[in-house]
């Protein structure tokens, strides 16, 4: 009897290629469709090589891009070697101040938190980022978390993103029972008195 692989619900190739459209698509950006050509990587779709390149100065485009790469299936014995990959490919042109934040973004979008906060940032932006989350506005979780950093060890902050699944949280005041239960006294003080001091502020 053959076995039947399930995976959980919104976690499947599909959805979350149509969570990753539907998040570009609300920030302007047109989603295309797959160039189908033999191509190594999903930067030789020609909405990357040309309008990236040409001389349109405003571009927004998101799409995914097969990549079919026979030469890596020459190693036979190498189970990872599948000639075929997938690529989502997100263009902004031109850069967007916030590029960092769109792109935690779309990792919170299809529900890789987990990744949005290892993700490659400073302390203070994921820091930001985990506290947006909470439902705290950008004014007040950008002043926390510039507090925060300043006055907390990297351990401690990282004790902080490990609280759970953030996105999970709700509430800000989820949040601060879950700091609580840490058993710092000091993140409890620092996060506390961030809060209210950002909160009459912004």
């Amino acid at each position: 009897m053959s076995k039947t692989f399930t995976t959980r619900p919104g976690l499947d190739f599909q959805s979350i290629l149509l969570k990753l459209q539907a998040y570009w698509a609300s920030k302007g950006a047109v989603i295309l469709q797959p160039y189908d050509m033999e191509v190594g990587a999903g930067t030789f779709h020609p909405a990357t090589t040309l309008r990236s390149l040409g001389p349109d100065y405003h571009w927004r485009a998101a799409y995914v891009q097969p990549s079919r790469r026979p030469t890596d299936g020459r190693f036979g014995e190498n189970p990872n070697r599948l000639q075929h990959y997938y690529q989502f490919q997100a263009i902004f042109k031109p850069s967007p101040p916030d590029s960092q934040e769109l792109y935690l973004g779309s990792l919170a979008a299809i529900g890789a938190a987990i990744l949005a906060l290892s993700a490659c940032a400073t302390p203070e932006a994921r820091t930001r980022a985990a506290l947006e989350r909470t439902g705290l506005s950008r004014p007040v979780s950008a002043c926390m978390a510039s507090r925060m950093v300043d006055r907390l060890s990297l351990v401690q902050l990282q004790r902080l993103g490990r609280l759970g699944k953030l996105q999970q949280a709700g509430s800000f005041d989820e949040f601060l029972r879950r700091t609580r239960a840490l058993g710092d006294p000091e993140i409890l003080g620092v996060v506390s008195s961030s809060g209210l001091i950002c909160a009459v502020r912004n």
